[in-house]
């Protein structure tokens, strides 16, 4: 399975000393660095695995000096210049309303950029046995009460007009598949997407990841929690957005049907809020948000298809989307 820690968590590597990244010096490092003296050296001691692969994160284990003592700590280090993805707001934030996140051990900011340094996690992703755990993090993200609007807008993405001729374009390339020509109709589908999109902007919201995959949550080295971590995506968007995204993928992961699966979330959400949703409308709510963010992943799906660590691959992805316009009437 690519979604298990074997395949997504960092690897170990054996790095020569090398400077500190993204223009930091040790003084900026003093804060996480306890009883810091003098610096010895820093490396680059994991290789990230997974699709989150560039040069704006890093792991590095600092070696130095507590008086006449050596020690040594690993941290991750993640530098954001675009000002519209900030996120040491946020994880303070979710980590004061009790959603688990990384320890932000430090967060430095000089003009355009910002300089997250979070506790190391060693494991990424989840066993299937997990999934429960994973689920009931989704839903204590959705159940945070009051969220700052200003601080969780959805960002911009890319106009609209733009994004529909991605989203065409790829239903072509659905019907000229082997495995999707069968059952996909570029032009009705491209209808049933204009439609579906306009109901789900009348959809309640809440606060989601925006971007949840396996890679988006792993293990604290402090109590072995799961934690949510990539932040920059985290906005009130529709409430069942992240739970809608994972539950094909954690059905087939786990072998467990998405209405087990569902079950569970909806519990959760009601040990959280102390509101109970009724099952078969939270079920159609839940398909009209599928439906809408499957469509909008088409184009991404073809970009990203074969890199470790996808949980979907754009044939996956029109399955689904094909049964989810079905049980919602939208294919006729």
């Amino acid at each position: 399975m690519r979604f298990v820690p074997a395949q997504l968590s960092p690897l170990p590597v054996t790095a020569d000393p090398g400077e500190l990244p993204y223009g930091l010096v040790w003084d900026d490092l003093c804060p996480c660095l306890p009883d810091f003296d003098r610096p010895i050296d820093a490396r680059r001691s994991y290789r990230k695995q997974g699709i989150n692969k560039g040069t704006n994160s890093c792991i590095l284990t600092l070696n130095y000096r507590a008086g006449r003592e050596g020690r040594s700590r690993t941290l991750f280090f993640k530098n954001i210049t675009d000002p519209t993805r900030t996120e040491a707001a946020k994880h303070r934030f979710l980590a004061a309303h009790g959603v688990p996140t990384p320890a932000l051990r430090h967060t430095i900011e000089r003009p355009g950029a910002e300089t997250l340094i979070f506790e190391f996690l060693p494991i990424i992703g989840i066993e299937p046995a997990a999934a429960d755990e994973l689920v009931a993090l989704i839903a204590g993200l959705n159940a945070v009460q009051a969220p700052p609007n200003a601080l969780f807008q959805p960002n911009p993405g890319l106009p609209k007009a733009e994004f529909d001729v991605g989203v065409r374009t790829a239903l072509q390339r659905l019907a000229g598949n082997a495995a999707t020509a069968r059952f996909v109709r570029p032009d009705r589908w491209f209808r049933s997407y204009k439609r579906v999109g306009e109901v789900v902007t009348t959809l309640p919201v809440a606060l989601n990841h925006g971007e949840l995959h396996y890679q988006q949550v792993g293990r604290s080295t402090r109590d072995s929690v799961l934690v949510l971590f990539d932040l920059e995506t985290t906005a009130l968007l529709q409430r069942f957005t992240d739970i809608a995204d994972m539950l094909p993928s954690l059905s087939m992961f786990t072998g467990r049907s998405e209405h087990d699966l569902f079950a569970v979330y909806l519990r959760e959400l009601r040990r959280s809020t102390g509101v109970a949703l009724e099952e078969s409308a939270a079920l159609r709510e839940l398909r009209l948000v599928r439906a809408v963010r499957l469509f909008w992943s088409l184009p991404w799906l073809f970009a990203m298809a074969g890199e470790v660590g996808m949980r979907d691959s754009p044939a996956t992805a029109a399955q689904t989307l094909r049964d989810d316009l079905s049980e919602l009437g939208l294919l006729a």
